[in-house]
Protein backbone atom coordinates (compact mmCIF):
# COMPACT_ATOMS: atom_id res chain seq x y z
CA UNK A 1 0.00 0.00 0.00
CA UNK A 2 2.75 2.25 0.95
CA UNK A 3 4.50 1.65 -2.12
CA UNK A 4 1.26 2.46 -4.24
CA UNK A 5 0.92 6.15 -2.28
CA UNK A 6 4.67 6.67 -3.49
CA UNK A 7 4.43 5.68 -6.99
CA UNK A 8 4.32 8.68 -9.13
CA UNK A 9 2.89 6.69 -12.03
CA UNK A 10 -0.48 6.64 -10.33
CA UNK A 11 -3.04 9.01 -11.13
CA UNK A 12 -4.05 11.18 -7.35
CA UNK A 13 -7.42 9.68 -7.82
CA UNK A 14 -6.51 5.87 -7.91
CA UNK A 15 -3.89 6.96 -4.50
CA UNK A 16 -7.22 8.61 -3.10
CA UNK A 17 -9.52 5.45 -3.57
CA UNK A 18 -6.43 3.45 -1.92
CA UNK A 19 -6.38 5.62 0.95
CA UNK A 20 -10.33 5.67 1.45
CA UNK A 21 -10.17 1.48 1.25
CA UNK A 22 -7.04 1.63 3.46
CA UNK A 23 -8.58 3.58 5.99
CA UNK A 24 -11.84 1.57 6.24
CA UNK A 25 -10.64 -1.55 5.51
CA UNK A 26 -9.15 -4.03 8.36
CA UNK A 27 -7.62 -6.52 6.12
CA UNK A 28 -4.98 -4.00 5.00
CA UNK A 29 -2.71 -3.97 7.55
CA UNK A 30 0.09 -1.16 7.87
CA UNK A 31 1.96 0.17 10.63
CA UNK A 32 0.92 3.67 11.86
CA UNK A 33 -2.02 2.86 9.11
CA UNK A 34 -4.11 5.99 9.94
CA UNK A 35 -1.05 8.56 10.51
CA UNK A 36 0.63 7.13 6.90
CA UNK A 37 -2.75 8.14 5.41
CA UNK A 38 -3.35 11.32 7.12
CA UNK A 39 0.76 12.30 6.50
CA UNK A 40 -0.14 11.33 2.89
CA UNK A 41 -2.77 13.43 2.38
CA UNK A 42 -1.86 16.57 4.48
CA UNK A 43 1.37 16.07 1.92
CA UNK A 44 0.25 16.40 -0.91
CA UNK A 45 -2.15 19.71 -0.03
CA UNK A 46 1.12 21.15 1.89
CA UNK A 47 3.18 20.32 -1.55
CA UNK A 48 0.85 21.11 -4.46
CA UNK A 49 3.41 22.61 -6.91
CA UNK A 50 5.59 19.79 -7.08
CA UNK A 51 3.31 16.76 -7.22
CA UNK A 52 1.18 18.86 -9.72
CA UNK A 53 -1.88 18.53 -7.60
CA UNK A 54 -5.03 20.23 -10.05
CA UNK A 55 -7.90 22.40 -8.33
CA UNK A 56 -10.24 18.98 -9.13
CA UNK A 57 -7.59 16.68 -7.32
CA UNK A 58 -7.00 19.25 -4.75
CA UNK A 59 -11.18 19.61 -3.75
CA UNK A 60 -10.97 15.33 -3.83
CA UNK A 61 -8.35 15.59 -1.42
CA UNK A 62 -9.54 18.03 1.04
CA UNK A 63 -12.96 16.26 0.88
CA UNK A 64 -11.08 12.78 1.80
CA UNK A 65 -9.40 14.71 4.62
CA UNK A 66 -12.10 16.26 6.12
CA UNK A 67 -13.50 12.53 5.92
CA UNK A 68 -11.06 11.28 7.68
CA UNK A 69 -10.79 13.50 10.35
CA UNK A 70 -14.45 13.23 10.74
CA UNK A 71 -13.82 9.07 11.32
CA UNK A 72 -11.44 10.20 13.80
CA UNK A 73 -13.70 12.11 15.37
CA UNK A 74 -16.69 10.29 15.68
CA UNK A 75 -14.21 7.80 17.36
CA UNK A 76 -13.69 5.08 14.60
CA UNK A 77 -10.63 5.10 14.75
CA UNK A 78 -8.73 3.88 18.01
CA UNK A 79 -5.45 4.84 17.09
CA UNK A 80 -3.48 8.34 18.33
CA UNK A 81 -2.74 10.57 15.36
CA UNK A 82 -0.69 12.92 15.30
CA UNK A 83 -1.55 15.92 12.97
CA UNK A 84 1.60 18.16 11.87
CA UNK A 85 1.20 21.41 12.83
CA UNK A 86 1.95 22.66 8.72
CA UNK A 87 -1.91 21.66 8.44
CA UNK A 88 -2.60 24.68 10.64
CA UNK A 89 -0.85 26.78 8.40
CA UNK A 90 -1.82 24.82 5.01
CA UNK A 91 -6.01 25.56 6.56
CA UNK A 92 -5.17 29.44 6.70
CA UNK A 93 -3.74 29.90 3.17
CA UNK A 94 -6.77 28.23 1.84
CA UNK A 95 -9.39 29.03 4.00
CA UNK A 96 -9.85 32.85 2.43
CA UNK A 97 -9.12 31.52 -0.87
CA UNK A 98 -12.38 31.29 -3.62
CA UNK A 99 -12.02 27.74 -4.79
CA UNK A 100 -14.43 24.94 -5.27
CA UNK A 101 -13.13 23.01 -2.48
CA UNK A 102 -13.83 25.71 0.19
CA UNK A 103 -16.50 24.15 2.24
CA UNK A 104 -14.13 20.71 2.52
CA UNK A 105 -11.40 23.43 4.07
CA UNK A 106 -13.54 24.90 6.61
CA UNK A 107 -14.82 21.28 7.48
CA UNK A 108 -11.48 19.71 7.93
CA UNK A 109 -10.53 23.41 10.35
CA UNK A 110 -14.37 22.58 12.25
CA UNK A 111 -13.14 18.91 13.21
CA UNK A 112 -10.02 19.73 14.01
CA UNK A 113 -10.67 22.40 16.07
CA UNK A 114 -13.99 20.46 18.07
CA UNK A 115 -12.06 17.04 17.91
CA UNK A 116 -10.47 16.65 21.69
CA UNK A 117 -7.98 14.35 20.28
CA UNK A 118 -7.59 17.11 17.08
CA UNK A 119 -7.67 19.93 18.53
CA UNK A 120 -4.26 20.20 20.01
CA UNK A 121 -3.08 20.83 16.55
CA UNK A 122 -4.14 24.36 16.90
CA UNK A 123 -1.09 24.51 19.45
CA UNK A 124 -0.26 28.89 18.84
CA UNK A 125 -2.77 31.37 19.40
CA UNK A 126 -1.45 32.99 16.27
CA UNK A 127 -2.35 30.26 14.13
CA UNK A 128 -5.95 30.09 15.67
CA UNK A 129 -6.21 33.75 15.69
CA UNK A 130 -5.76 33.84 11.98
CA UNK A 131 -8.12 30.82 11.58
CA UNK A 132 -10.66 32.81 13.48
CA UNK A 133 -10.00 35.87 11.94
CA UNK A 134 -10.78 34.28 8.39
CA UNK A 135 -13.66 32.00 9.79
CA UNK A 136 -15.11 35.54 10.20
CA UNK A 137 -15.08 36.53 6.99
CA UNK A 138 -16.81 33.14 5.37
CA UNK A 139 -20.07 33.15 4.35
CA UNK A 140 -22.45 32.36 6.66
CA UNK A 141 -24.16 29.63 4.98
CA UNK A 142 -21.15 27.47 4.74
CA UNK A 143 -21.25 26.87 8.16
CA UNK A 144 -24.84 26.76 9.38
CA UNK A 145 -24.66 22.97 10.03
CA UNK A 146 -22.23 22.80 12.50
CA UNK A 147 -23.54 26.20 14.51
CA UNK A 148 -24.71 24.08 17.75
CA UNK A 149 -21.25 21.99 17.79
CA UNK A 150 -18.69 22.46 20.54
CA UNK A 151 -15.28 23.84 19.33
CA UNK A 152 -13.23 21.45 21.60
CA UNK A 153 -13.19 21.60 25.42
CA UNK A 154 -10.44 22.88 28.00
CA UNK A 155 -10.78 21.82 31.72
CA UNK A 156 -10.77 24.72 34.23
CA UNK A 157 -8.68 24.44 36.96
CA UNK A 158 -9.09 28.20 38.82
CA UNK A 159 -10.51 31.36 38.54
CA UNK A 160 -8.39 34.51 38.45
CA UNK A 161 -8.92 38.00 39.72
CA UNK A 162 -6.92 40.08 37.64
CA UNK A 163 -6.21 44.09 38.20
CA UNK A 164 -7.23 46.60 35.73
CA UNK A 165 -4.02 48.08 35.37
CA UNK A 166 -1.24 46.28 33.29
CA UNK A 167 2.16 46.02 34.50
CA UNK A 168 5.46 46.60 32.36
CA UNK A 169 5.12 43.87 30.32
CA UNK A 170 1.60 44.72 29.07
CA UNK A 171 -0.35 41.84 31.09
CA UNK A 172 -2.77 42.48 33.79
CA UNK A 173 -1.56 41.14 37.24
CA UNK A 174 -2.95 38.40 38.69
CA UNK A 175 -4.32 39.68 42.16
CA UNK A 176 -6.41 36.46 43.45
CA UNK A 177 -6.71 32.39 42.24
CA UNK A 178 -9.41 30.42 42.93
CA UNK A 179 -8.38 26.74 42.84
CA UNK A 180 -11.66 24.89 41.53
Amino acid sequence: MYRHLKNRTKSIGDKLKLTKLGWKSHRIFLQNKEQVLIDFLTGLIFNKKRFKVSEEDACNIWRTLCQLFQSTQSGKSSKIIIIKPSICEVINNNIHQPCDYHHDVVECCLNLLQSPSLSHVYNKYEQLATCFVFVDEIDPSTYNNNRTQLFGRQQITCLQLCSMKSDNSGYCRIEHVTKL
